[in-house]
């Protein structure tokens, strides 16, 4: 469950839910609830841009059950609905909650698919696609808005988008930002936020956290890439993982990992890896550990 849930004093319309990516407990729940927001986003999307297909009458019917949080081993199978757009996300639940009892098919799940794309198909073909667009730009305007945000330092970000995309959370639906409570904040200065946050980050009576968030809302987007970059070595090479027993494990000969912020070569991922092996923990004593393993180039 979450460590924190709140509303902002000035915005209460926003809701706020903080977790422990470093927890997995916490980081699971974390990720289900994201999921469970994007599954009631395109739902909404889709029946408030067009009311008329969801009528009870004529249009297509209720969809089964949403999976609840009591669910911890959900996953998804996406479908694209007429439109050609990342469309409705069927939840197959091993527990029987969600549709099915069995993690293997979909039951009523695919059944509902079926009927509700032909219905879309039949639907909207009576409807122009300039009607289309202008329904969806104006639905997306009141549309639910998932903001993430990793409070921790390059590192943080990389592994929250990781687990975002291998949960099957499309990352290109959500608003995300990074508060710099990490060593070099790379990404959140390139952003605009800087590179470190006053005082203990939180505040009296979490004031300045609730500037921070406020803040982040109502800055302006831009589109990031993330690449996902493979190496593959000679005969004779690996490539290894950077973690504190390393020297014990093996290495691969071929290695995929995304590039969100940047990627290094050369003397900077030796300086890089030095350091992650002897972090200690503080800001500034880890901005000195840096500086002691660039020295030695």
């Amino acid at each position: 469950m979450a460590l924190h849930s709140f509303r902002l004093r000035d915005r209460p319309d926003v809701q706020v839910q903080i977790y422990d990516v470093t927890d997995k407990e916490s980081l699971r729940d974390g990720l289900h609830y994201i999921h469970q927001l994007q599954l009631r986003q395109g739902d909404r999307l889709l029946k408030t841009a067009f009311p008329e297909l969801f009528d009870e009458h004529r249009g297509i019917r209720p969809s089964p059950s949403v999976c609840t949080a009591q669910c911890r081993h959900m996953r998804a199978e996406r479908r694209a609905d007429a439109l050609g757009h990342n469309g409705a996300q069927v939840p197959v639940c091993p527990n029987g909650i969600c549709g099915s009892s069995d993690a293997g098919s979909t039951g009523a799940w695919e059944e509902w698919i079926a009927d509700a794309t032909a219905q879309l198909q039949s639907e909207l073909g009576q409807i122009s696609d300039e009607d289309i667009t202008r329904r969806l730009e104006q639905a997306q305007d009141s549309a639910l808005k998932l903001h993430v945000w990793s409070a921790g330092g390059d590192g943080t970000v990389s592994s929250t988008l990781e687990a975002l995309m291998a949960y099957g959370i499309d990352v290109g639906r959500l608003y995300f930002s990074s508060i710099p409570f990490g060593t070099g904040n790379d990404f959140a200065d390139a952003l605009g936020w800087g590179r470190s946050v006053p005082g203990d980050g939180v505040g009296e009576s979490m004031k300045l956290l609730n500037k921070m968030i406020t803040e982040r809302l109502d800055g302006y987007t831009c589109k990031l890439d993330i690449y996902e970059v493979t190496i593959t070595t000679y005969d004779g090479g690996h490539v290894k993982h950077v973690e504190k027993d390393m020297a014990s494990k093996p290495g691969a000969q071929r290695y995929t990992c995304l590039m969100i912020d940047y990627f290094s070569l050369g003397v900077q991922g030796f300086v890089g890896s030095s350091f992650e092996l002897h972090r200690p923990g503080s800001r500034s004593l880890n901005i000195l550990m840096y500086t002691i393993a660039a020295a030695k180039w």
